[in-house]
């Protein structure tokens, strides 16, 4: 469940948003993330810049993290809870993210898997 970051409501997925009952709004991107960041006059941007975010993907790309990657999928997989419910905190890129989500599409399982970051560029890149 999300709360709306103005009142606190309950924010309900609609086509292309998120709203809650008094009305705040939250657009949904085209590539799938929402941004529940309000405005921080004057502070730029928040978190990962692309440039970090581009370097932290190559760097994982590389296999340095592929155990600790095998062994969180592994301990998700092992969870007997059915449907499974994931949220990733702070998913930065989305390196586990993804292969998390990979992993549980290749055994069929039903699941709901939600992911943020404060950066905006991180979100964009987690999404694609």
């Amino acid at each position: 469940m999300l709360k709306c970051p103005v009142c606190g409501k309950v924010l309900v997925g609609e086509p292309g948003r998120f709203v809650c009952e008094n009305r705040h709004s939250f657009d949904r991107a085209a590539n799938g993330y929402v941004n529940l960041l309000l405005p921080n006059r004057g502070a730029g941007n928040h978190g990962d810049s692309k440039e970090m975010l581009r370097a932290r993907r190559s760097f994982l790309e590389k296999g340095y993290y592929a155990n600790l990657s095998e062994a969180l999928c592994r301990l998700v997989l092992e969870e007997s809870r059915r449907p499974l419910r994931v949220l990733d905190c702070c998913c930065g890129e989305g390196y586990y993210t993804n292969a998390l989500r990979r992993a549980l599409e290749e055994v069929g399982a039903e699941f709901t898997l939600a992911a943020f970051d404060i950066s905006k560029n991180a979100a964009r890149m987690a999404a694609s």
